[in-house]
């Protein structure tokens, strides 16, 4: 049975990064479900049997959601709405069908557009689903009071959901199967009781785990989304996309002449065709909307890359782990230390950044690398969303420590899981410095399991919670770094600000523990003052439009002659 300690996306997801063959067998997320014999009885199982709309309040309000979600479907779009939902969105136009309690069934005629701002949007997101919960609430209580009364059972609460749901899925859109619309509502009402727990296409599921080395034809860029609006998160270097002049943070309005509307996965499939052919991107930068036209050329994604950096005056070693924790993931960092020690290499940076996770043994294996056979991450069993109260149990890695240089590990808001159980241990035993932004706090393990209703679906539940070595946890907080730099000099609030495990995932598990404390504050004062003397903020603004701040911060620090990376014990013990 597979570790998986990533973040994947789902229909519920706001925010994740994607970067996925479009030439992987099964790695188009339609195909993975069409290849599956899933139909209606899947609904009717997980509302009659697993999660009965009657029982409770977080069951009615995943029947709630298991409807919206096939509704997002639908042809023209319908939802259930609080009432008091328009006057929070007030450019959002509705036709109302019918009442439903505290709910309106209503007819989507016009969306409302993307908040100005990305704080804003994820602001009105958790203010939507507050306003969702107390509607729920209030349904479930009036039908509990009517059972209660004689006036109807409680199975026929379950058999009006079955009915709705039924209903809606007839008047699902032509261009989405009804496979994947079933898959997409289940997964809705599974994500109200556990925020990364879902149900996957066998096929697909192994091609997102196997090798991130990938080659595809698109245009060069990757992705990030609020809900339904996707933003360009990163713009590869010498791509088709630099060349158009697409820039990061362009939000993406249309392709092709139509609307971007689908979840993530459909939008980058509508990107990515014939090596050769255009696809023309509407987009919004600021104020101001674009077009460009774009043509589609080969995209090789390597998962580790690495080179030697000379901007400070020394040679440092840049290893980038850019996509996941593969199965081949701590080989590679290992070979690529090696094949540098024939160099006059002075100190390893460690690029975790963009990094969303992966498999647990390669992040155990990679932390060992650097700090030898000690504790990397603790763990205790989650059941139904409760942590057990039993000592933390802690794996230790078997690899012995292959370096003893200085080293900087760069992290930012989406660095997650796997990578945050290397960050903190690193962290922990004053391996490394941290440089970046927090990290996205996603501190549960999800295990895969045989969907015993479907034996060609797998259900992905959260089994564990994990600790860094010194006890602390990085649920919800994120690891924090020890020097704070964002991706420019002077980066505005709204640049600054990233929507992270507790904005994308409610229902994820709470945080635990007292919060983190900087064990090096006075030596990171030192540092601030006698290393961090401006060189990378010169070489920033000699060409802002292709400077990597963050890592020039990071060099500017593993260069500084006063730097002394300290081997004591464990941070906190």
């Amino acid at each position: 049975m597979k570790r998986w300690f990533g973040w994947q996306p789902f229909v519920l997801v706001l925010s994740v990064l994607i970067t996925l063959s479009a030439t992987a067998k099964n790695d188009d997320p339609e195909k993975g479900w069409t290849e599956t014999r899933t139909d209606f009885s899947l609904i009717f199982h997980y509302i009659q049997k697993m999660y009965p709309c009657h029982q409770s309040e977080k069951n009615y309000l995943g029947c709630i959601e298991l409807i919206n979600s096939l509704g997002q479907d639908a042809d023209p779009r319908i939802a259930l709405m609080p009432r008091k939902q328009p006057e929070l969105l007030p450019e959002l136009r509705v036709k109302t069908l019918q009442e439903f309690g505290a709910f309106d069934l209503v007819e989507v005629v016009t969306a409302a557009p993307m908040a100005p701002t990305i704080r804003r949007k994820v602001e009105i997101i958790r203010i939507s689903r507050q306003l969702l919960k107390e509607a729920a609430s209030a349904n479930f209580k009036a039908n509990q009071k009517s059972i209660k009364n004689g006036e109807f059972s409680a199975d026929m609460v379950d058999i009006t959901f079955v009915t709705f749901a039924y209903d809606v899925l007839q008047t699902r859109s032509d261009t989405i199967s009804e496979q994947r619309s079933i898959g997409d509502a289940v997964n809705a009402m599974i994500g109200v009781h556990d925020g990364h727990g879902r149900l996957a296409p066998q096929n697909y599921l192994r091609a997102r785990t196997a090798n991130s080395d990938v080659t595809f034809f698109g245009v060069g860029v990757e992705f990030k989304a609020i809900e339904k609006s996707v933003v360009i998160h990163k713009v590869m270097p010498g791509s088709a996309a630099e060349t158009a002049g697409l820039k990061t943070q362009d939000v993406v309005l249309q392709i092709d002449g139509k609307p971007v509307e689908e979840d993530l996965d459909r939008v980058i499939q509508r990107v990515r065709g014939r090596e050769g052919s255009g696809v023309t991107l509407q987009i919004r930068r600021g104020e101001q909307t674009f077009e460009y036209l774009v043509t589609r050329a080969p995209i090789e994604i390597k998962n580790l890359t690495h080179n030697v950096l000379h901007d400070m005056g020394k040679d440092l070693l840049h290893v980038k782990l850019a996509e996941s924790f593969d199965d081949r993931s701590c080989a590679s960092v290992r070979e690529a230390i090696r094949d540098a020690k024939g160099e006059n290499i002075r100190g390893i940076i460690f690029d975790l950044r963009g990094n969303t996770g992966g498999l647990l043994d390669e992040a155990v294996c990679i932390g060992g690398l650097f700090v030898g056979p000690m504790k990397i991450v603790g763990e205790r069993r989650v059941s139904n969303g409760v942590t057990s109260t039993s000592p933390i149990k802690f794996t230790v890695s078997k690899e012995k420590k292959i370096t003893e240089l200085p080293m900087v590990l760069l992290i930012n808001e989406s660095s997650a899981s796997a990578s945050e159980i290397v960050a903190g241990a690193l962290q922990d035993y004053l391996r490394a410095y941290l440089v970046g932004t927090t990290t996205f706090g996603k501190a549960t393990t999800q295990s895969v399991l045989q969907d015993l209703n479907q034996e060609d679906l797998v259900r992905i539940e959260t089994v564990a919670r994990f600790y860094q070595p010194s006890g602390r946890t990085n649920q919800i907080v994120g690891i924090q770094p020890d020097f704070e730099v964002f991706a420019t000099p002077n980066a505005t609030e709204e640049e600054k600000f990233a929507a992270r495990e507790g904005d994308i995932y409610p229902t994820a598990l709470p945080p635990e523990g007292a919060p983190w404390v900087q064990s090096r504050a006075t030596e990171v004062a030192r540092l601030n003052k006698v290393c961090l003397t401006g060189k990378a903020e010169a070489k920033y603004a000699l060409d802002p439009e292709n400077a990597d701040y963050q890592l020039l911060k990071a060099q500017e620090l593993l260069a500084c002659d006063n730097l002394h990376i300290g081997k004591g014990k464990t941070a906190g013990n």
